[in-house]
């Protein structure tokens, strides 16, 4: 008669927590030794929002969060405050969190972007881009210029 043995082996479920992570690897720490530049954007977004939920980690959130925006940052910033609360993890605070970021990063283009005298189409094209940009509504602009 033949015996078989088996070896069970466990694999826990448990995760992570970032602070078990090297300290290279950590957002916050990687951007003070590296720069915001060496991040990506759900390492940005996971500085934004500071925690996860009870089944992801920050990182993972903003990773999913960002995927089901298609890796884009420009519909994230078109996001409602309804939206963004809709992710498990993602609530008051850190919805006008990631909001206010979106908003001063509009500003900051729109405050580059201003133009002094309009001499041709492309400068108006410019001017009105980052108005209109990121409306998810139509508006109607009429622009008036004065020849010399």
């Amino acid at each position: 008669m033949r015996s078989l043995f088996f070896t069970f082996v466990f694999i826990s479920h448990k995760k992570l927590s970032i602070k078990s992570w090297s300290e290279d690897d950590r957002p916050r720490e990687k951007l003070i030794s590296r720069g915001a530049k060496s991040l990506s954007n759900a390492e940005l977004i996971t500085i934004i929002i500071g925690s996860g939920n009870n089944k992801q980690l920050a990182v993972d959130l903003s990773k999913y969060i960002l995927s089901q925006c298609g890796d884009k940052l420009s519909v994230l910033s078109k996001m409602t405050f309804n939206d963004l609360t809709q992710f498990k993890g993602i609530g008051q605070a850190k919805a006008i969190s990631i909001m206010t970021s979106s908003e001063l990063t509009k500003r900051k283009t729109l405050e580059q972007s201003e133009i002094k005298k309009i001499k041709s189409s492309k400068d108006a094209y410019n001017f009105m881009k980052y108005h209109l940009y990121d409306l998810n509504h139509e508006q109607f602009w009429i622009m008036l210029l004065k020849s010399f």
